[in-house]
């Protein structure tokens, strides 16, 4: 590649990026974190900083890491695998920072007012360098694509909404298989979720229907018992698979006003749809009904957000049928 090309490609580059800059600039005042993380790629948010970056990916897109690598070890005196796995991982880095700003930059336009009011509400938190250099630190070892898609979700959702993910939930993530992941995905996608407003859950859960968890109830639906384990050793799942929590319609305190029905119907999701369970019989008396099932573990739970869902229509109706044997009818909400 000739001198003039490589000017040229650098250039473009360099455009590339200061566009996306000027696309996410009105995010920047509400969201440090996304101005932590280009600091942090940078080198600092200078002209110099932002074209250092762009001589990097462009030497990633036309270079040759191995002899970059014999290069710099041929300068420093250090060993040669130990300075092209250095670039290696920073190539990774830079590449999951970039993806992970982008992607904000184009959810930038399509949030509303009221959305960037919310996130305006969660930037009173904050993202710290410990939790930048977990990221990097294991983001970095991780060559499985889908892994490493999975790091660029959970930076950007940082970046959206600080405080998204803890440190255990990115050390999980870079620890474990693809397969995991895979089976994790699975789980996700038949997982119910208690939550009153979207936002916040109060539980979360892999349902047992038509047997115990333990006993392979939904060894049809890719979740064996060896499969669990799996979750469970790598910290997606609670290891009690008989534990329980009351779904449907909940009892008030007893000093709530009279004005009010006697209980309250709190929604679950399954399958990106939210849900009510009504009883079939006397639907006005408070019945909860405990969802017997595993638990999911705070980081299974944080982890949920980035995880696209399978499409499971024959599990929904498996769903449906349970919760009618037990007595409730399982409604979408309005």
């Amino acid at each position: 590649m000739g001198d003039d090309e490589g000017q040229q490609s650098e250039t473009s580059l360099l455009g590339e990026l200061l566009e996306m800059g000027h696309a996410i600039r009105p995010l920047l005042r509400r969201l440090p974190t996304a101005m932590k993380a280009i600091d942090k790629l940078t080198g600092g948010l200078t002209s110099a900083g932002v074209k250092a970056l762009a001589a990097r990916l462009n030497r990633y897109r036309t270079g040759n890491l191995i002899q970059e690598a014999q290069q710099v070890a041929d300068a420093t005196g250090l060993p040669l695998p130990e300075v092209f796995d250095r670039l290696v991982r920073q190539r990774r880095i830079d590449e999951l920072t970039v993806e992970a700003l982008r992607r904000v930059s184009e959810s930038a336009e399509a949030q509303s007012e009221a959305e960037n009011a919310d996130t305006a509400g969660a930037e009173r938190q904050s993202t710290t360098d410990r939790w930048f250099h977990t990221l990097y630190a294991e983001a970095g070892a991780v060559d499985e694509e889908d892994v490493r898609e999975a790091f660029v979700r959970i930076l950007a959702g940082e970046m959206q909404a600080p405080g998204s993910f803890s440190l255990r939930s990115l050390r999980v993530m870079g620890a474990v298989s693809r397969s995991t992941a895979q089976r994790f995905r699975r789980a996700a996608s038949v997982s119910i979720r208690l939550t009153p407003d979207g936002t916040h859950i109060m539980d979360a859960r892999i349902p047992a229907i038509g047997g115990e968890l333990g006993q392979n109830c939904l060894q049809s639906e890719g979740l064996s018992y060896d499969v669990l384990t799996d979750l469970t050793e790598n910290g997606f799942i609670h290891s009690d698979y008989g534990s329980y929590h009351p779904y449907g319609p909940l009892e008030l305190p007893f000093d709530a006003p009279q004005s009010v029905p006697p209980f309250v119907q709190i929604p679950f999701t399954h399958q990106g749809t939210t849900w009510v369970l009504i009883p079939k019989e006397k639907p006005n008396k408070v019945q909860p009904f405990n969802v017997q099932g595993a638990k999911l573990t705070s980081c299974g739970v944080e982890l949920l957000k980035i995880v696209d869902i399978e499409s499971l229509p024959s599990f929904t109706e498996k769903l449906v049928g349970h919760f009618s044997q037990s007595g409730y009818q399982m409604v979408r909400s309005t």
